[in-house]
């Protein structure tokens, strides 16, 4: 996959021409201050560079270890501003969420997702410095998960992948389907 490089480059991967597989650590995470009162942005992320309105969409693969393994659709701009959505889960729920990180605060909204569910296909829509995140399965055409407006973004960010552990666990994430194109959000 050419043009894309590591932020927090993990100690086990594989890259393919059309596919990374991330095996996560422990204790990595994209999540700052907001309630659980700390800051870690130490989660491994593949990235690309994207300007101004475009479509990203990837398909995330994975099987949970532990509560807050997460496999998602990355968007970095620094350390305090940056986007991941995408699946969370545990052994006994899965949850579909987006956390949008702003001026160093992260705010999170999810649901409940189908516990069963191992893959996802995540898209998010760039219009100016607006924002829509949707998600499929093959079960369903997409579905909003989010829109949103970022008040520190450039006009180039960084857009790729994220899997982490923020517990003790380790889990690997397969991202594969990778497709920036054109904005489809009207």
């Amino acid at each position: 996959m050419q043009n894309y490089s590591f932020i927090n480059e993990p100690k086990k991967f594989t890259v393919t021409n059309d596919s990374v597989t991330i095996t996560t650590e422990p204790k990595t995470d994209y999540f700052n201050k907001t309630h659980y009162n700390f800051e870690v942005t130490n989660g491994p992320a593949y990235v690309t560079t994207a300007t101004k309105n475009f479509t990203y969409t990837v398909r995330a693969q994975f099987k949970y270890q532990a509560q807050y393994d997460q496999a998602q659709i990355f968007m970095f701009i620094d350390e305090n501003n940056w986007v991941k959505a995408g699946l969370e889960g545990s052994i006994d729920f899965k949850q579909i969420g987006a956390v949008v990180t702003q001026s160093g605060y992260s705010d999170w909204s999810s649901f409940d997702f189908d516990p069963k569910c191992e893959q996802v296909i995540l898209r998010l829509h760039r219009k100016g410095d607006d924002f829509k995140i949707e998600f499929k399965t093959d079960n369903m055409d997409w579905t909003q998960l989010r829109i949103f407006h970022m008040t520190n973004v450039q006009e180039t960010v960084k857009i790729g992948v994220m899997a982490c552990s923020p517990s003790q666990s380790s889990f690997d994430a397969k991202f594969d389907q990778f497709k920036l194109e054109e904005l489809l959000w009207k």
